[in-house]
């Protein structure tokens, strides 16, 4: 499959995702490309595509032991990509670093098809709030997830936030929370991204 644009900023796309209210069918995935070399471009989805807790429970954690990782990674990448799309996905080298502002521990460095943008890699693709804003689909409306009265809603980083049962996140206003969310929260919604080869 090929992209109809690699150029950064542009909206593409790729795979498929349940998008209505209690949608039983897919329809395609809209993603922005944040980032592109030679070989590959690194997209994140324009809409949070669902909604669910990084990890249940009140325990220390990180992205690597993750249950959100471990979703990325299986559930979603086995529904939203066909066999053919998923050999386009490459496995990307991820860092964990700590927290810099409260020395909150990152973990280990991962290996994934699936993932979430860090504290450093948001500020770095999306510079500025209004380009991390970001609305949830009728599908992910559904789950009764936080959202603002513009319909602009929290959404994940794989980064940890100010404790161990913390995680990074996104506000409505796109401002970067390092403080971050219960890893628990069931209200929180989700934006994926992947390294596509092209």
């Amino acid at each position: 499959m090929a992209l109809t644009s690699t150029d950064i900023g542009s909206r593409v796309e790729f795979g498929s995702y349940f998008f209505s209210e209690n949608s039983e069918t897919k329809e395609p995935v809209s993603w922005i490309v944040l980032d592109r070399d030679d070989k590959s471009v690194l997209l994140l989805t324009e809409f949070g595509i669902d909604c669910r807790p990084y990890h249940p429970g009140c325990g220390d954690m990180t992205w690597e032991n993750s249950e959100y990782r471990g979703w990325l990674n299986g559930e979603f990448f086995s529904t939203a990509f066909s066999p053919k799309e998923q050999e386009l996905i490459l496995e990307n080298a991820n860092k964990n670093p700590d927290n810099e502002l409260y020395h909150t521990k990152g973990g280990n460095d991962t290996r994934d098809r699936v993932f979430a943008l860090s504290l450093d890699e948001v500020k770095r693709y999306l510079p500025d709030a209004e380009s991390r804003k970001t609305t949830p689909t009728p599908y992910t409306l559904s789950k009764n997830l936080w959202t603002h009265k513009d319909k602009t809603c929290y959404w994940w980083l794989r980064s940890p936030g100010i404790m161990q049962y913390n995680a990074a996140a996104i506000y409505y206003s796109g401002l970067v929370s390092d403080i971050g969310c219960f890893t628990g929260d069931e209200k929180v919604a989700v934006r994926p991204a992947i390294r596509m080869r092209i």
